[in-house]
């Protein structure tokens, strides 16, 4: 049983690498200030049969075009769709903050802060520490530096989008094909690329 199930999951890995061969990175060349975009996301507990951690996503375009993107599962079990949202907020804060420095280092102009986007009002509210009576006070160790960073205006800057805007949702969880094209179809437009017939 389980050689055969190896073998569908084996087809179906083939099957997408196959079916994306012609996906590509592409951009437009320009000159001015160079502009971040970095959006994350979480898919709550979505994989409870194998699971009860949740997956984080994150996608940082620099100019449109994607330059970094992951997906991880969380350390450890968020007791509500806020608290994984949470967690995945402040991954994608150490890797941008990460990004910007390098591209500092690099001699390339950085705006501070730098804006993160979620679709989560509990995560952007945590950020903004505007929610004082929320009930994910007792979730989270305020001594903890990931804790802190969140909330340094200075560096960080946390806005709320839509979840049909928000690219990171591609990393989160299995979607059906209209919806996973429809995500790259956001892609190349932000980059300026034309969709070719291979979407």
């Amino acid at each position: 049983y389980q050689r055969r199930v190896r073998g569908a999951q084996i087809k179906r890995i083939a099957g997408y690498l196959r079916a994306t061969k012609g996906f590509r990175l592409a951009g437009e060349f320009g000159t001015g200030a160079n502009e971040l975009e970095v959006m994350t996301d979480s898919d709550h507990c979505g994989d409870s049969d194998l699971t009860t951690r949740s997956q984080s996503g994150l996608m940082i375009m620099m100019n449109g075009v994607p330059v970094h993107w992951r997906s991880n599962r969380q350390p450890k079990t968020a007791q509500s769709p806020a608290e994984a949202e949470i967690y995945a907020l402040s991954a994608g804060v150490k890797d941008a903050r990460l990004m910007g420095w390098i591209m500092e280092e690099s001699g390339m102009e950085v705006e501070w802060p730098m804006r993160i986007q979620v679709d989560s009002a509990g995560a952007e509210s945590f950020a903004k520490d505007t929610c004082p009576t929320s009930k994910l006070r007792g979730c989270f160790d305020y001594r903890h530096e990931w804790v802190e960073e969140l909330k340094q205006a200075k560096e960080i800057w946390v806005d709320r989008i839509s979840t049909d805007d928000n690219l990171a949702d591609l990393f989160t969880k299995t979607m059906p094909t209209y919806k996973f094209i429809a995500k790259v179809r956001q892609i190349c437009m932000r980059s300026g690329v034309q969709q070719g017939e291979w979407l």
